[in-house]
C-alpha cells in the first residue's frame, strides 16, 4: 500500500507520488445516481477509447448487489406502496430506488468494456460496502425510514441534481476557501486510507495498460494541493480530467 500522508518518503512535496508512468489515465467525474449521465458517459469513452476501465465500485459491491439487488426492489415496492400516496413519488424515494440499483458508472462502463473487449476493473476498498451494505435490507429498506426520507419538502430531481452540479464544479475549479468546512467533514482518517488503495490500483493499472479510464465520483477528482485525493496521489499519471454534470461534459 502507498505511504500515509505521516509519513512523507514515497511522497513529493506537492503531496503526490513519485512514479515513471507515462500520463496515460483520465479520470471521469460524475454525480452519484445521476443516471442521465449514462448517455453521455458511453458518449466519452467511445471518444477516449481507453485500452482499461477503472471504476470506483468495489468487487465485493459488485457481487453483493449482484446477489441482493432483485430482493432489494421487491422489499422496495412494497414498502413504497405501504406510504401514504403523496410520498410515493418524493425525489427522495426516486433517488433510493437508484441507490438499490447497480450503479450506473459501473453498467455503463461494463458495457462499452464487453463491446470494446477491454477490461473494466472495479478498484474501490470495499471497506465500506462490506459495512454498509449488509444493513441496507433491515435499516434503509423499511417503512420508519420511508417516512423519514420524505419528510422533507419535494423537489424535482433536476433541481437536486442542478444544486450537485454547481457545488462540483465550484469545488473543481478552485473556488472555495481552504479552511473549507464541508471538505474538512469529509476528507477523514477512512477518506485518506480509501484514496491510496484506489490511488495505488489506479497506478498499477497504469503501469499496465496504455489508456486508462477511471469513473468514479467526483470528489476524487479534486486536485489542489491540500487535499488528500485520488488526483493529487496519481498525479504524475493522469492526462485529463473530465466531469459529467446532466449531459454536459466538461473538460478541467
Amino acid at each position: 500500500m502507498l505511504q500515509r500522508l505521516c509519513n512523507t518518503e514515497a511522497l513529493t512535496e506537492k503531496g503526490h507520488f513519485e512514479t515513471s508512468i507515462i500520463r496515460t489515465v483520465a479520470l471521469i467525474g460524475t454525480i452519484h445516481l445521476d443516471t442521465d449521465a449514462a448517455t453521455p458517459l458511453m458518449t466519452l469513452l467511445e471518444q477516449l477509447e481507453p485500452s482499461c476501465i477503472a471504476v470506483e465500485i468495489s468487487r465485493f459491491s459488485v457481487a453483493f448487489r449482484t446477489e441482493h439487488q432483485e430482493f432489494w426492489l421487491k422489499k422496495f415496492n412494497t414498502a413504497r406502496q405501504s406510504l401514504p400516496s403523496y410520498r410515493r413519488y418524493h425525489f427522495r424515494m426516486e433517488l433510493l430506488k437508484r441507490q438499490l440499483n447497480m450503479p450506473f458508472e459501473w453498467q455503463t462502463a461494463c458495457a462499452y468494456a464487453n463491446r470494446s473487449q477491454i477490461p473494466c476493473i472495479a478498484i474501490d476498498s470495499s471497506d465500506i460496502a462490506r459495512q454498509e451494505l449488509p444493513t441496507w435490507e433491515q435499516e434503509l429498506i423499511n417503512e420508519n425510514n420511508l417516512l423519514l426520507a420524505t419528510s422533507e419538502p419535494g423537489q424535482p430531481l433536476t433541481d437536486y441534481f442542478a444544486k450537485h452540479y454547481r457545488q462540483a464544479l465550484r469545488y473543481l475549479t478552485g473556488r472555495y476557501g481552504h479552511n473549507d468546512r464541508f471538505l474538512g467533514l469529509v476528507f477523514d482518517d477512512q477518506w485518506c486510507k480509501r484514496e491510496e488503495i484506489i490511488a495505488s490500483r489506479l497506478l498499477n493499472l497504469a503501469s499496465q495498460y496504455r489508456d486508462v479510464a477511471y469513473i468514479g465520483g467526483w470528489m476524487h477528482l479534486l486536485q489542489e494541493h491540500s487535499v488528500f485525493t485520488l488526483a493529487n496521489l496519481a498525479r504524475a499519471a493522469i492526462k485529463e480530467r473530465f466531469l459529467l454534470t446532466g449531459q454536459t461534459v466538461h473538460k478541467l
